[in-house]
């Protein structure tokens, strides 16, 4: 009786929190106090619920995590996709409960797909130190050198470095490390991606990470068709000594008709420098890259209680390089007084 009644007080005690937090935010938000910190608790920190919890902290966790995924549905259908309190969530469970795997691998799958990728990587990290018998976890972070950075030239001995963890820890051990012999023979990454992807839909218990390899597989597939066409277009310039001005002189109409039938699929098109582009890749690229630089702004405005004068003194202060647009034609548009980025 005593442990029913000490569960039914936990269970009070969280949802009052949760509440009070929520409330707090509503408030917030319907007042619109311009210089109030972004930041401001939407849940309780981690110590306090664990005050409260009584020793019952795993429980909570478990409630909270059915918070924070039905708030990462919401948000995922929201045009913003700001994602504002994801990462704090995700922080605030795996506090209550450093053995919440689950809460690691699809805090970090999601953060990684809005384009979080440092967020994401730090949760899985630490989700490495506090699981260690987990292959799940660091099979997250060789994902975000895969998907995320593939283009970057450490990741393919990163995600060696991963999935070389992942073989250890895993009962299939072989598979990854045929698969590490691969990338160190230079296979292409897209192509183990969409294996990834293909084998994540197959699982996937969850309308949402369903969703999310549904639109990862698309995008591969449309990657695979670009280089496909830059093949075309490349083989046109060396047969015509000159590059073509549109993309029907050097792709059969017949294939352009077939890959614009579906209207999920973009429009193939040839940029000012001649390459072959997807209007639906460049959409995906330019909202990640967004995200990403969201992120930036409003941790620039928690540190120093402003929003950077321009974008130029945000990758300054950061010491890093201003990414550049997708589309060629077009430009980051900036508004120092409310840190949004379009």
């Amino acid at each position: 009786m005593i442990v029913i009644q000490k569960i039914i007080l936990v269970l009070i005690t969280t949802f009052v929190a949760i509440g009070s937090a929520s409330f707090i935010q509503n408030s917030l938000d319907a007042m619109r106090v311009e210089k109030l910190d972004e930041e401001l608790l939407y849940l309780p920190n981690e110590r306090l619920l664990t005050h409260f919890t009584g020793g019952m902290s795993s429980v909570v966790a478990d409630l909270l995590w059915l918070r924070t995924i039905h708030y990462t549905v919401t948000e995922f259908h929201n045009v913003d996709r700001k994602f504002t309190w994801l990462e704090q969530m995700c922080t605030t469970v795996t506090g209550l409960d450093p053995n919440f795997k689950d809460a690691y691998v699809h805090g970090g799958m999601l953060l990684a797909a809005i384009g979080a990728d440092d967020k994401s990587m730090a949760l899985l990290k630490t989700g490495m130190a506090n699981n260690p018998d987990s292959w799940e976890i660091p099979f997250e972070i060789a994902k975000i050198y895969l998907l995320n950075r593939r283009e970057n030239p450490e990741s393919p001995a990163m995600l060696a470095h991963y999935l070389a963890i992942v073989a250890d820890r895993s009962e299939d051990g072989s598979f990854y490390y045929d698969w590490i012999e691969n990338l160190q023979n230079k296979h292409d990454l897209d192509e183990h991606a969409m294996v990834i992807w293909q084998d994540t839909l197959a699982k996937a218990k969850d309308d949402l990470t369903r969703e999310i390899a549904e639109a990862n597989i698309l995008d591969l597939s449309l990657r695979m068709n670009v280089r496909f066409i830059q093949g075309l277009v490349d083989d046109y310039r060396e047969l015509t000594g000159k590059p073509p001005e549109k993309i029907e002189e050097a792709v059969d109409p017949d294939i352009l008709g077939t890959l614009h039938a579906d209207k999920r699929r973009g429009r193939f098109f040839l940029d000012a420098e001649g390459n072959a582009q997807n209007t639906v890749v460049l959409d995906n690229q330019t909202e990640k890259l967004r995200t990403g630089l969201g992120y930036a702004i409003r941790s620039f405005n928690k540190i120093n209680g402003r929003y950077p004068l321009s974008l130029d003194e945000l990758v300054r202060r950061a010491n890093s390089l201003l990414p550049r647009h997708p589309y060629l034609d077009r430009e980051w548009h900036y508004d120092p007084t409310t840190g949004e980025i379009q």
